[in-house]
């Protein structure tokens, strides 16, 4: 029972991902970009609906290398399992990646991930769950005129893949907004789970 709750509630974490708001792909020296997001996401297995609020920032080393960081938290969330009520638990990621500009679209990534789990079981008992490890993935970023582009992300790390495609649109020259869909496949405790849905973010350079 126990490991099918970590199962659950490692698969709704995940749900915050890797990625931030549309990916900075063609980022100048000493730029930085700070991005929020919210998102929310079904997971399969426990029927659980999650919000979780992305916070992060991209800063260009130079012209061709790019840093980013960031943190992912959730409040405290409930579901059900087995016809039972489950939670509250709450959930936080940390992330690190080093990206390298190939094109002005492309840019593949390495970095470092780490996420945490507080969990209140049942009937009363208290779990704690985390997991870390290597990054990798590609960020693309294309223009369709000029206020628009349209941008994907593919990350892989240990037991999970993540995907996110979306639209972002430039409401000045510093800042943008963006509609996303995201999905998330985690093998967590040799149990496969997928999650999805839409979310909405924003972006501001300076």
């Amino acid at each position: 029972m126990k490991k099918t709750m970590l199962a659950c509630l490692a698969g709704a974490y995940f749900l915050t991902g890797v990625g931030q708001a549309a990916p900075a792909v063609d980022i100048a020296k000493g730029d930085t970009l700070f991005d929020i997001s919210y998102n929310r996401l079904h997971v399969d297995v426990a029927d659980l609906k999650l919000n979780a609020t992305e916070i992060g920032l991209t800063h260009g080393l130079s012209d061709k290398i790019a840093l980013s960081t960031g943190v992912t938290f959730t409040g405290d969330e409930t579901f059900t399992l087995n016809n039972q009520q489950a939670g509250p638990f709450d959930a936080k990621i940390y992330d690190v990646k080093l990206q390298y500009k190939m094109t002005k679209e492309l840019a593949p990534f390495i970095g470092y991930k780490k996420w945490e789990i507080n969990y209140e079981g049942l009937p009363a008992d208290r779990e704690v769950a985390s997991k870390s490890g290597l990054q990798y993935g590609l960020l693309y970023n294309q223009k369709l005129s000029k206020k628009t582009s349209a941008f994907a992300a593919a990350s892989f790390g240990r037991d999970m893949q993540e995907y996110k495609v979306g639209l972002a649109y430039n409401l000045n020259k510093n800042c943008s907004a963006e509609i996303n869909y995201k999905k998330i496949s985690l093998d967590a405790h040799d149990k496969d789970i997928d999650a999805k849905g839409v979310g909405l973010g924003i972006s501001y350079k300076f």
